[in-house]
């Protein structure tokens, strides 16, 4: 028609894949759906969208599984106790201002890997092996305080892994992430916020985790 100067208005096209279920693509007509407000009412709607985009590169189809479902519900459920675990034991001084041993080097070293990971994967729209290196951020930073006791934990390293898992995450999961940005994380409204008795929809209430140091002296503000 003239209207543009161009013969094609893409630099590339992405087609999606289908989803499937028990080898056949969902359709109405066969009466093979899965009712989305069935899933968000039981798991939530971030739950639903993370499963989707993990379970298959978004060119390619996927095939629907409950038990994948449920799976994610666990690892988000993971990742919001561990931000939770962080942001208390942070806003408590419980641990040291920097202790720049072995283990904190190694979950610093970790997330930067991630961090790159994550962004590349992204602008490649590698959407479902993001999320993978976020779960084995999780995987490291739970490793590191199991190994490294609550006093001698290096609170900026912890920080910077709740702060870092909690955006990554936004993209997948954004009514998750809000709520552990702004209550959690405290960077909107009152500190003395986070210690209260919130939770996201269909997710765990947060532990409210007490200091474990052994001795207060080790304790230090951040």
């Amino acid at each position: 028609m003239g209207l543009v100067t161009f013969d094609e208005p893409f630099t590339n096209l992405l087609t999606q894949g289908m989803v499937k279920k028990d080898g056949e693509t969902m359709s109405k007509s066969k009466g093979n759906v899965v009712a989305p407000e069935e899933m968000i009412a039981k798991y939530g709607a971030d739950t639903l969208r993370a499963y989707i985009l993990f379970m298959s590169p978004p060119d390619k189809d996927l095939e629907w599984s409950y038990e994948g479902v449920e799976g994610m519900y666990r690892f988000l459920a993971r990742a919001w106790r561990l931000v939770w675990d962080i942001a208390e034991e942070t806003a408590e001084g419980c641990g040291v201002a920097a202790a720049g041993d072995d283990a904190t080097r190694a979950l610093h070293r970790e997330m930067h890997r991630v961090i790159g990971k994550v962004t590349a994967d992204i602008e490649d729209f590698g959407f479902n092996t993001a999320l993978a290196a976020m779960m084995e951020l999780i995987n490291a930073a739970m490793d590191y305080r199991r190994v490294v006791p609550a006093g001698e934990r290096d609170l900026p390293v912890e920080r910077g892994v709740a702060e870092t898992l909690t955006l990554m995450l936004a993209p997948y999961v954004p009514h998750i992430a809000e709520e552990l940005w702004q209550v959690a994380l405290a960077h909107e409204g009152s500190v003395h916020s986070r210690h209260g008795r919130h939770s996201t929809p269909q997710l765990p209430l947060p532990r409210r985790s007490r200091c474990r140091c052994r001795s207060t002296a080790r304790c230090a503000p951040v």
